[in-house]
């Protein structure tokens, strides 16, 4: 696997998370992790 790729699997992986913290659900679990 080049750099590159692993760059990009990182972009990706980094929006997903991005996009999850946006969700209500999200905010309400750490809540309760925490």
């Amino acid at each position: 696997m080049g750099l590159l790729e692993v760059e990009r699997a990182k972009g990706k992986c980094f929006d997903e998370i991005q996009r999850i913290r946006k969700t209500p659900l999200f905010d309400a679990f750490i809540r309760y992790e925490a």
